[in-house]
């Protein structure tokens, strides 16, 4: 007797059932993988597009609260995501204050606005803004779209400064308008960038700390009483005289202008060093901090027998090697060097050149005819290089 020989009609409902089956987890699969990498793209561009505005809108922080959304609105609205373009309601600009220490940002209001120097950018792709991201194989499912959201902070880098002011004879004529100068700085940092530090050094022949290095902000009003005693070195007495408004007597000698001689500028290019460098700051200041030198000076050194290197021992080629020299051991350190030049009738290109060969890393040169422009171009240095940083 011969076997029967099996249709496969019998198994049609069986296979139909199985590739329903299947087809079902494919499209499953297919919901997973097309559905799930489109969302990462948006999240991605998302992102991008906060942090970019965030930065935007952080260099609008040394203008006003209106000018940090505007460059945070244009920024977010020259870019796609999600095919479309995006839009920032004002809600999704908000200032605040990024504490360096803590990593940490507090929303700004009434009378904190005025330590503002960060805002924090939230890009919503989301139903509720009619926006959502659209997807594919999920509707199959019943989920038509998803919610995404992408937030950057940024705001003001963190730079610790020393001021390194020539307090030699030759300023005598223009350390007023210096002295202006410095405090619109000061201002500059209290309302920027309060948590950095500042501080200031003095030289002529010899250094001398003037205001140790200090957070700006709870220091404000004292820092900027102290930068306004500073004086050219004719004040002095027969060795010192006392920057705080004193009895000499009263304070420590490194709180004193040494006697008059002529402009060593190695020796207020290492105090500020020292002051940068010490392990008592240095340990206690964020990594990501930057640290700068300012040198405000008008000219060149000059050798002088009662300078701290005298002549003739040191002539002033000499002299001009060593402040190289202490600028480039600074830069070693990570420390920038900027330069102010007040220009005068008695300046030369050599006075010029040897300023600008002081410049290092992030520093600029900066040159000042008009001694009353100098409060102007210290606030311009300050806003011209501030640096923005993403916070998180």
């Amino acid at each position: 007797m011969g076997a029967r020989i099996c249709t496969s009609n019998s198994r049609r409902g069986a296979i139909l059932v199985l590739a329903v089956f299947m087809l079902v987890i494919l499209v499953g699969i297919a919901a997973f993988v097309i559905d799930l990498g489109y969302l990462c793209v948006v999240r991605t561009q998302a992102q991008a597009i906060a942090d970019a505005a965030a930065l935007a809108g952080a260099r609008g922080l040394t203008i006003s609260a209106a000018q940090v959304l505007i460059n945070a609105q244009n920024c977010a609205n020259l870019n796609l995501a999600n095919n479309q373009r995006v839009t920032l309601l004002s809600a999704d600009v908000v200032l605040g204050t990024w504490n360096t220490t803590t990593r940490s940002f507090s929303a700004s209001g009434g009378a904190a606005a005025n330590t503002t120097n960060a805002v924090q950018v939230t890009v919503n792709l989301t139903a509720a803004r009619n926006n959502p991201v659209n997807l594919f194989f999920a509707s199959v499912f019943g989920m038509n779209s998803a919610n995404i959201t992408a937030s950057a902070i940024a705001g003001v880098k963190r730079w610790d400064l020393v001021v390194d002011q020539d307090v030699s004879p030759s300023m005598a004529a223009n350390i007023s308008d210096a002295v202006t100068a410095h405090k619109v700085l000061l201002a500059d940092f209290n309302q920027y960038s309060p948590t950095s530090d500042f501080g200031v050094v003095e030289h002529s022949g010899w250094p001398s700390t003037w205001a140790s290095l200090q957070p700006v902000g709870p220091n404000f009003s004292t820092l900027n009483t102290t930068v306004g005693n500073i004086q050219d070195c004719s004040n002095s007495t027969t060795s010192a005289y006392n920057v705080y408004g004193g009895t000499v007597s009263s304070i420590a000698p490194t709180t004193q202008t040494m006697r008059c001689s002529s402009t060593d500028l190695s020796t207020g290019i290492q105090q500020a060093l020292n002051m940068l460098t010490d392990p008592a700051y240095t340990s206690t200041i964020p990594l990501e901090t930057s640290r700068a030198i300012l040198i405000s000076s008008d000219g060149q050194s000059v050798a002088d027998p009662h300078g701290k290197h005298p002549s003739p021992t040191y002539n002033d080629a000499q002299l001009d090697r060593l402040a190289q020299a202490a600028a480039t051991a600074a830069w070693a350190q990570g420390i920038s060097v900027f330069v102010v030049f007040y220009y005068h009738g008695s300046a030369t290109q050599a006075d010029i050149n040897l300023l600008q060969s002081l410049i290092r890393g992030q520093g600029t040169f900066t040159l000042v005819s008009d001694p009353t422009k100098l409060p102007a171009s210290f606030n311009q240095l300050f806003m011209n290089n501030l640096k923005y940083e993403l916070y998180q």
